[in-house]
């Protein structure tokens, strides 16, 4: 019996097997406001607002690509399969510069699946 009860505890701890399974995937976007600084200065921002996900969610990483005049920006989030979680929302309130000059003309943002068209003059 004291063989089966060591056995059990030696299975406690840190697990030795592969490491944790996580779902990796882009956070709920729920506004986006593109904001246009100085003409002169050529920077634009974008302010987005949504949802990161529950308790034991994470950012996992943003990426930003532009094509032309058109920019992505992508947002994900990163959660362990296996995690019991608080079903709390974590809130996303956060401006990014958005790389490169932006001169005149029309432009076109999508974050995650949300797009937005902006110009400038």
């Amino acid at each position: 019996m004291i063989v089966v009860a060591l056995a059990m505890l030696a299975g406690c701890g840190t697990p030795s097997g592969p490491d944790p399974t996580y779902v990796i995937e882009t956070i709920q976007v729920t506004g986006v406001e593109v904001l246009v600084g100085q003409p002169e200065e050529g920077k634009v921002s974008a302010h987005v607002t949504g949802y990161v996900g529950d308790g034991c969610t994470e950012l996992y990483r943003e990426r930003v690509v532009r094509d032309g005049d058109e920019v992505f920006l992508t947002i994900e989030r990163r959660r362990e399969l296996a995690d019991l979680c608080t079903a709390i929302a974590q809130l996303y309130d956060e401006t990014r510069v958005l790389p490169g000059d932006f001169g005149p003309g029309s432009y076109r943002l999508v974050v995650n699946d949300l797009a937005r068209e902006f110009s400038i003059p």
